[in-house]
């Protein structure tokens, strides 16, 4: 099992973790950060806190709501969706996330 450490999550804050990488599996810390190569829509999501959509394929809602509708939670498109219910850019309007939950 490769262990990686990790310094900075991003350019606005430091994020020390410590992942250990599996088959299947990321180990953020101590949290699972499941993974798949399956589609999404064929995956229990129920047990699933918040999908993260980062391919860049995702361009509209209708991702979200297949998701959603297979159990997930809030699910969050890394990429500027045609129709989206929120935008949120951070440091400038990111306190809307709060109102969201």
């Amino acid at each position: 099992m490769p262990i990686f450490k990790l310094k900075l999550g991003s350019i606005y804050w430091p994020a020390p973790a410590t992942i250990v990488q599996t088959k299947r599996v990321l180990i953020l810390n101590g949290y699972l950060v499941r993974f798949t190569h399956q589609h999404l829509t064929s995956v229990n999501l129920s047990d699933v806190e918040l999908v993260f959509k980062c391919t860049g394929k995702a361009n509209d809602s209708n991702f979200a709501t297949a998701w959603l509708r297979s159990g997930a939670k809030p699910v969050l498109i890394l990429r500027s969706p045609r129709h989206a219910d929120v935008t949120v850019v951070l440091g400038a309007n990111d306190h809307v996330l709060q109102a969201q939950r």
